[in-house]
Order: structure tokens, then sequence, then C-alpha cells
């Protein structure tokens, strides 16, 4: 059974009161606590896209959102929904009409695992900025393919932001470690998650560990709930505005930003919960 969000969400406000220091954004899409980075800034503003490189991974996360028959997108027929280049091509067309139209500010690279797609990739980073060279580029990685030679070469393509989901590798010391070597090579380097109750020890213990590093940013998303993954994850389920969601994880966002304030950590803490963009949503066609 699922759980009455009105119950959810009133326990995120007592946490929430217990940190005065919290900014709102002006929609409240976003609760955070410093200065935020380049690219939540054109998310708030509504002036950004994404593009899903592909869609295929190189790990099975249990919370993944996406099933696993469907994270090769290329292996559907000619008779099926678009391959998954025509889907990237699609995205990319998009992007370039919302440029001439000056409607876009950013674009965001996702997938799957990006990094599974370099030559694709690097095509659409050049045909985006070849429309708008001063067009701000942030792209998602799980971090276990980052090499310092391909974070590098992202960079003078035009990468200037790079956000990496630690929780896929259950905070390795080895994605710390390719955090330490990104931080040298990108101006904008941020942890983005989703956190899990059942990996509660380990991203609590990390936390240091990014201070260390000099991240920017930890984002903290809100776990939703699909065909893909309802099977897999442990714990119970609240609906938001007809988002399903996994109760505790955005409860562990605060448990986690508390900690972040009361270390005095240097980076900025987000709680950006898919429910309540949805909730909020003004209908932008970019954005959410």
């Amino acid at each position: 059974m699922s759980l009455n969000p009105l119950q959810v969400l009133s326990e995120i406000g007592n946490l929430q009161e217990d940190l005065p220091d919290l900014r709102w954004s002006r929609y409240h899409h976003a609760v955070y606590t410093g200065q935020l980075v380049p690219g939540c800034h054109l998310c708030l503003r509504r002036a950004w896209q994404v593009i899903h490189v592909g869609a295929a991974c190189n790990l099975d996360c249990v919370f993944c959102p996406i099933a696993a028959a469907d994270r090769d997108m290329s292996l559907l027929g000619q008779n099926g929904p678009p391959s998954e280049p025509d889907r990237r091509e699609r995205a990319l067309q998009t992007a370039l009409e919302a440029i001439r139209e000056g409607r876009l500010e950013g674009v965001s690279l996702s997938g799957g695992e990006p990094l599974l797609h370099m030559d694709a990739l690097g095509r659409v980073i050049t045909t985006l900025l070849e429309a708008k060279s001063d067009l701000h580029l942030w792209l998602y990685t799980n971090g276990t393919l980052a090499t310092e030679q391909n974070m590098r070469h992202l960079r003078d393509l035009g990468v200037s932001e790079l956000r990496v989901n630690l929780a896929a590798t259950r905070y390795a010391a080895r994605t710390l470690e390719m955090l330490r070597l990104a931080r040298g090579i990108f101006p904008h380097l941020v942890v983005e998650i989703a956190p899990y109750p059942p990996d509660r020890a380990p991203l609590l213990e990390c936390l240091g560990d990014l201070h260390r590093i000099g991240i920017d940013q930890l984002n903290l998303q809100e776990l939703v709930i699909t065909p893909g993954n309802i099977d897999r994850v442990d714990g119970r389920v609240y609906e938001l505005a007809g988002i399903r969601l996994l109760y505790g994880s955005r409860l562990l966002s605060y448990r986690v930003i508390s900690e972040c304030r009361r270390q005095e950590y240097g980076f900025t803490c987000v709680d950006c919960s898919a429910g309540i963009k949805r909730q909020l949503d003004m209908g932008s066609p970019l954005g959410y």
C-alpha cells in the first residue's frame, strides 16, 4: 500500500525547519544551501534541454528506473519505436531549433552511460557548439569509464560541468579517485545521486572525502519508482503528482544535508525532488 504523501511531506517539512539557512528556488523546485553550479541555474530558469546520447549502460543498478530490456534502444526493430540514433538525432534537432529561437542556453548530455558512445557524443557536442558557441554543456556519468584522457578530451570539446553518480558504484574508492582527477580538469564538478536508504552508511561515510576533493555541489535527487525497478528496490512507495517515489530517499537527503552543515563542508547541497518538480511544473517544453 502506498503511503500518504501529505504525511511524507510533513516529515520532510519538519527536517527543513531544522535547517534555517536553506534557500528556496522561485517555485520551490529545488532547496539548497549555497551557490549553484551553472547547469542548475539554467534548469531553474528552464533554459536547457537533455540529450540522451545512448541508452546502453555498463552497470546494472538495482534502483535504475530504466528496465534492463530497454537500455539498448538500438535493438528495436524497424516497426518499433525510433532507434537509438533516431532518438538522439531528434533531440539534437529540437535543441538546434531552440537555439535558433533564442530559447536554449544549456544542454545536459546523458544516457545510459554516455561515455560508451564517445564518437556520437563528440558529434553532438560539435554540432551544438557550432550553432551556439557559448552554450553551457554538462555531462552525466557513473564514472567507471572516465579516464584522464577522455575527460580532458571532453573538456577541450566544450564540456565544462561534470556530474558523477557515485551511488552507481556504491561510493567506491575507485570512483572517488576518479573524482579527484576530474577536479583538476572540469571547472564545475558535481556529485548527483538519488539516495537509496540501504546504502545510507557508505553515502554518509564519503561526505568528508567529497569535501577534501573539493566538489562544487552535491545534488540529491529523489529515487523514482518505475516498472523497471519496483521489483528490485527495498522500501515503501508514495505517490506525489503522479510520480511514484521511494519513501526514505528524500528523508535521507536531509540527513545528508544536516551532516554537511554540521561539519561545515565546503560544497553546496541541493534537494531536488522529482515529485515537487512535477507538482509545480509550469509546462515548459524544454527542461522537465
